[in-house]
């Protein structure tokens, strides 16, 4: 059906996933597990292109790792806005980042604190004041569609 399959990462994951509609749970939890293996292997690269280039951890994370999540979002939600369904663009925006956010840093942290018995240390100024202006967006965003009785209109 297409040059994708054929790629040795498509394969693989081919090779993993369950095509049974019973097996929706394994799916959800091969997929996080997918995820997960190509994250690390982005920031890995990333960082190590990073200290080839000079470049804090920082600057490559808020830089060219958040382009390169948020690129792919954005055409998704083009596409779906395109076929009439606003409502699916905007929760296609705010849903990911918030599982990116919720699983894909804290399942990875959790785990890592639970096996460790020792907490994560930021060495970084910035962390508290991203993570308020994020928990107040996110609440804005839910009184908004609140206020209008969780329907996403144009008015809105």
């Amino acid at each position: 059906r297409g040059w994708c399959r054929l790629e040795p990462c498509m394969l693989l994951i081919n090779l993993t996933m369950p095509s049974r509609p019973e097996s929706l749970y394994s799916l959800f939890g091969l997929c996080c597990l997918w995820i997960g293996v190509f994250t690390y292997i982005a920031v890995d690269a990333s960082t190590r292109l990073g200290c080839m280039m000079n470049l804090d951890d920082e600057v490559m994370g808020l830089v060219i790792l958040a382009a390169g999540t948020s690129v792919p979002d954005a055409m998704a939600s083009i596409a779906v806005a395109k076929d009439g369904m606003g409502d699916m663009a905007v929760a296609n925006a705010v849903g990911s980042n918030t599982f990116d956010i919720l699983l894909g840093l804290g399942l990875p942290w959790f785990i890592w604190g639970a096996v460790k018995g020792e907490p994560i240390v930021f060495h970084t100024q910035h962390t508290n004041f991203a993570i308020a202006i994020l928990v107040i967006c996110l609440v804005g965003y839910l009184a908004l569609i609140m206020g209008n009785r969780w329907m996403l209109t144009r008015k809105l």
